[in-house]
């Protein structure tokens, strides 16, 4: 068990029961070092994250360092896929180009929002569950400032590059990433991917809270 001294950390929002690829995925039994290579990545993007956090003051300057560091740890492709889920199909060429190019920073926008809400004292991984021989699932708990200790899952896979990315962030069960698409997907049918990319354009500010 490892713990982390952290003033904030990785966001997700707490919200109703959404639908989890948590418990869906099959267990890995066996240990190839992903387990401890896991491990280290959560822990170091919260050293990274916290670092940031606690020596700049809030302002375009801070935000623009903190998007830069998750930049390297969120896998923002793939994040960006499956937020637009089923919807791809009715983007054109064009809408599909402009939301790959918006999505990627409302997706930091988003993550980086939600930092200032889950204040720690204190973080602890407890383990790490292997389900598959790319990817784990980094358990860990931590304290509020507020009082109540609260999960944090941290979803991480391997890329074809061999490089650990974030996939998912789970709080008391709960994904982030799941509600946004649900978020996305009922925009699009109101109005059209002209509406997405209009939300995306304006940010995460006021949406999903």
């Amino acid at each position: 068990m490892i713990a982390c001294t952290r003033r904030s950390l990785l966001p997700a929002l707490m919200a109703p029961a959404a639908a989890l690829w948590l418990g869906a995925l099959p267990a890995f039994a066996q240990d190839s070092g992903l387990s401890a290579e896991a491990r280290r990545f959560v822990t170091d993007m919260i050293r990274d994250l916290t670092a940031i956090d606690q020596k700049m003051k809030p302002g375009p300057e801070r935000d623009k360092a903190l998007d830069s560091e998750l930049g390297k740890y969120v896998a923002l492709d793939r994040v960006g896929r499956f937020l637009l889920g089923a919807s791809r199909a009715q983007a054109s060429a064009a809408e599909l180009a402009d939301y790959d190019r918006l999505v990627p920073g409302f997706i930091l926008a988003d993550v980086r929002g939600e930092i200032a809400k889950l204040v720690a004292q204190s973080i602890v991984i407890e383990e790490v569950q292997l389900r598959s021989e790319r990817e784990a699932l980094v358990r860990s708990r931590f304290r509020r400032k507020s009082g109540g200790l609260v999960r944090v899952d941290w979803r991480v896979l391997k890329g074809s590059e061999g490089q650990l990315k974030l996939v998912d962030v789970y709080v008391n069960g709960v994904s982030r990433f799941v509600i946004r698409r649900d978020e996305f997907q009922a925009v699009v049918k109101a109005g059209g991917m002209p509406a997405l990319l209009k939300l995306l354009a304006a940010g995460p500010s006021g949406s999903a809270r």
